[in-house]
């Protein structure tokens, strides 16, 4: 292990599992090892409780070593909301505040309760686990803006769907010219045909308006993999 450039560890926290993929540091890593722990979703009041459990476990081995840390959350375990740009003027606590009552008018009394963020910081359980030890948390992302940030090199100027597949959830995000435009987040099956009717519906909804083609799509999450091994299945949507 390099002083200057410590190894990276990779984590996928879903309601079964925690996956880890270990790399080494540097210009060229080297994947050093791969783990999967099963996790207990009926562990807990919540669902993330019993791969929240299994982490801790974990994080005792991880903890002796220099270690970068990044996570990846399930779409499982994470809400969406699109906001209106506020503009340069807006300050952090306005778009907080523009976030939770958006929530909130959306899921009701229990998103008071929830921690929103407008933008990408530590998750305070996560950020606990590694609390006095080596390893440090560097990110922790939702799914969705993790895949986002991967291929976002993919993404031409006009645009793209976004679909993310995993058991028993699908995710459809319309990310336009001028920004995000649409997010679907739901339980369900991604089986093909679901997709195709998902994309079909979600254009109705945005009819008047022009419509990226391309769709990046990762339709159902392998167990053996992590998200972020994941490339995406490009598919071009018939023209209208």
């Amino acid at each position: 292990m390099s002083l200057l450039f410590p190894d990276r560890l990779l984590l996928s926290l879903e309601p079964h599992a925690l996956a880890a993929l270990r790399l080494s540091g540097g210009p060229r890593p080297k994947v050093l090892e791969r783990r999967r722990v099963e996790a207990d979703p009926a562990y807990g009041a919540e669902p993330w409780h019993g791969v929240l459990d299994a982490l801790k476990r974990e994080a005792q081995a991880w903890g002796k070593e220099r270690l970068r840390v990044e996570a990846v959350l399930s779409n499982h375990f994470v809400r969406y909301a699109l906001l209106t740009r506020q503009g340069a003027a807006a300050s952090r606590d306005e778009e907080l505040a523009l976030a939770r009552f958006q929530f909130a008018k959306i899921h009701g009394e229990r998103a008071k309760g929830w921690e929103v963020r407008v933008s990408h910081e530590r998750g305070a359980a996560l950020l606990a686990c590694f609390a006095g030890g080596k390893a440090k948390l560097a990110s922790v992302q939702p799914l969705l803006m993790s895949a986002f940030n991967r291929w976002r090199s993919r993404i031409p100027k006009e645009g793209a769907w976004l679909a993310l597949g995993e058991a028993d959830r699908v995710c459809l995000a319309l990310l336009g010219a001028n920004g995000w435009r649409s997010l679907h987040n739901a339980r369900g099956q991604a089986a093909p045909g679901d997709w195709s009717e998902l994309i079909e519906r979600e254009c109705r909804r945005s009819s008047g308006e022009a419509l990226p083609r391309l769709v990046l799509m990762r339709p159902a999450a392998r167990p053996d993999l992590l998200p972020l091994d994941d490339e995406p299945q490009p598919m071009t949507l018939a023209a209208a």
